[in-house]
């Protein structure tokens, strides 16, 4: 008996292991009720039922507004359904005309930079994987209020603002944030959040411009660590709120 129930829970692991897996990919068709995406040269097809989740851009949406080209990361607790889809709405990339399911493409979905310009440090959960054309005369302001209750960083590249929290779980996550007087409330994947880029005009760029950091109001000092080219044009903002509780926060951005 012992020997049966230590087989049925070997068995439920590997089955987590295998089901719950969670990667990015690029989307290759859309119909109906089903997604076809690209990873590492291989298509693959996924059902979507009633209760799947498709995020784009942090909002939930309708399966129908996703488009061919998206990067996407997508969870799956069965090889056949997706169970949550989490889209980056940026300009699509080019993917093959072979959308069959499972048939490997005559080409790559998307032609990547060469290894030392491609972008280092990309959140998994909403953030751009790739590098794009920012405008030079965009947004070159942002003002970030937010309650944090323990540990959290800001994370500013290639157009798009996410957060990544850094202390214990159970402090809870940052609460109560706008941007630029936006009220914003992201979705989180463990201790990253979806993707902000409601920024109007979009951010210009960080190349070549001298970014000031500075905290308006907050107990705490806060840390930098501006965008160079090194490290893929990445600004990161840490705020460790200390003693811990519900440090309210404002911080100034210009470059």
């Amino acid at each position: 008996m012992r020997a049966c129930l230590l087989f049925f829970l070997t068995l439920d692991l590997l089955r987590c292991s295998v089901f719950g897996a969670q990667f990015q990919a690029v989307i290759q068709k859309i119909d109906g009720s089903s997604i076809t995406i690209s990873r590492k040269g291989a298509l693959t097809t996924y059902r979507i039922r009633p209760d799947t989740t498709v995020i784009l851009n942090g909002q939930n949406v309708k399966l129908s507004e996703l488009k061919a080209g998206m990067s996407v990361n997508v969870s799956s607790n069965d090889p056949q359904v997706a169970t949550r889809i989490i889209a980056n709405g940026g300009a699509p990339i080019e993917v093959s005309r072979d959308t069959g399911p499972n048939v490997p493409p005559t080409a790559p979905p998307a032609t990547l930079p060469p290894a030392a310009t491609r972008m280092p440090n990309a959140s998994p959960f909403g953030a751009p994987v790739m590098p794009a054309s920012l405008p030079k005369d965009g947004t070159r302001e942002i003002t970030l209020k937010m309650t944090v209750p323990g540990a959290d960083c800001v994370k500013i590249q290639n157009g798009v603002l996410w957060l990544e929290h850094v202390s214990a779980m159970h402090h809870g996550m940052p609460d109560r944030i706008s941007i630029n007087d936006e009220s914003w409330k992201p979705e989180w994947q463990d201790r990253l959040s979806s993707q902000f880029t409601n920024f109007r005009p979009p951010l210009a760029s960080f190349a070549d411009n001298p970014v000031a950091v500075t905290k308006l109001s907050g107990r705490t000092e806060i840390k930098t660590e501006r965008p160079s080219e090194a490290n893929g044009y990445l600004l990161k903002i840490t705020v460790t709120d200390t003693p811990v509780g519900d440090g309210e926060y404002v911080i100034h951005i210009k470059w």
